[in-house]
């Protein structure tokens, strides 16, 4: 997890590090089920991606079968380059990563990526 590369990065100089956790990531099946009829339907035109533990959590919805083979078509927007490599793990295809990584950039970077797809529509996989 990023937190780990900079814990590491801190002790690997020198300094004194206490992890003091404030919040803690809870899994959510809230807005499966549209997923997975919108995955039928052919409607999902890419997935965002924040963190890695959103990664994890929402490729768990879609372990085998046909479904895993299907959402991990769709291609994927990541924050920026670790929650690109756990969306990677995952077996998902990122398309775009923003240069900064900001939920500002990632939404001018999605906004660019539909801009130039060919007449505004989604890139297929």
């Amino acid at each position: 997890m990023a937190g780990d590369v900079l814990i590491r990065d801190l002790r690997r100089r020198g300094a004194g590090v206490d992890v003091a956790p404030v919040y803690r990531t809870i899994a959510s099946r809230e807005g499966a089920a549209e997923i997975r009829d919108a995955l039928r339907r052919g409607r999902l035109d890419l997935i965002t991606f924040t963190s890695s533990s959103t990664v994890t959590s929402f490729a768990r919805l879609f372990r085998g079968g046909d479904e895993h083979r299907r959402i991990r078509k769709v291609p994927v927007a990541a924050i920026g380059p670790i929650t690109a490599a756990t969306a990677r793990r995952e077996g998902f295809r990122v398309a775009l990563m923003p240069r900064v990584y900001t939920v500002p950039d990632l939404t001018r970077a999605i906004l660019r990526w539909f801009r130039n797809s060919p007449s505004g529509t989604p890139r297929a996989s």
